[in-house]
């Protein structure tokens, strides 16, 4: 059985769109897990009638990110799974996503994210294409990264630079993280479009704070020259 893992708080319509791509992958025998932090729209409504392609972990008050992933991660690798696909539920993914990232066989690899869907069909996608600068909107994870690097750091709040930590400490166990040349499309920011301009500044304010956070934690801010030099290997 090949598991997607899927974190949504409200936006059903996206998440409708997401779950109908997991589903058609070519990989074959298909299930998504989705934590569901407390959505208020028909979502959980939703995910118990795709009942038993997707199951549904609810949540009465929204978890972190990093707090999301780590459950839902912890539960399929104690199951003995050797690989999780981890998606965004504001995407679309080509139906060979899964399988591909799978094929190449690294430890973390990911896909790229695209702003058309017109892009979807590039046959120039390139799965030999290799950048370290995965893309944690949709990342395949082996249980190897999870013995070696262990779980989110869960300090940060909301959504947010615990990719960027995450990344940092894989580098930093030997893990080389990179993503591949095959396009997924990516709305961008679903939480944050669909949420109230009160939870909005709320989600804006929490970023901030995490940025500080991983200053506090590695001496940079995410995305800087210096957050780069991280990653240089040592002579």
């Amino acid at each position: 059985m090949n598991w997607i893992l899927m974190v949504t708080r409200n936006g059903i319509a996206l998440t409708k769109e997401a779950i109908r791509t997991c589903l058609a992958q070519d990989i074959g025998d298909v299930r998504v897990l989705v934590i569901d932090n407390a959505s208020t729209d028909g979502t959980r409504e939703y995910l118990r009638s795709m009942h038993p392609l997707v199951t549904i972990l609810p949540q009465m008050a929204p978890l972190s990110v990093a707090a999301s992933w780590n459950l839902g991660l912890t539960m399929l690798f104690d199951a003995k799974r050797q690989f999780v696909l981890v998606v965004n539920n504001d995407l679309e993914l080509r139906p060979d996503t899964y399988r591909k990232l799978v094929e190449d066989g690294g430890e973390f690899v990911t896909g790229v994210g695209v702003d058309k869907k017109g892009q979807l069909d590039h046959e120039d996608a390139d799965p030999e294409s290799k950048r370290p600068h995965p893309h944690f909107s949709c990342y395949l994870i082996r249980r190897s990264v999870w013995e070696k690097v262990g779980k989110f750091d869960e300090c940060f709040e909301g959504g947010y630079v615990e990719d960027c930590a995450y990344h940092v400490r894989m580098h930093r166990a030997g893990v080389y993280a990179y993503t591949i040349g095959i396009p997924f499309y990516h709305v961008g920011a679903g939480t944050i479009k669909n949420a109230s301009p009160k939870e909005a500044k709320e989600i804006s304010e929490r970023a901030h704070n995490n940025r500080e956070v991983f200053k506090g934690m590695y001496g940079c801010y995410p995305g800087t020259i210096e957050y780069y030099k991280l990653f240089e290997v040592q002579s």
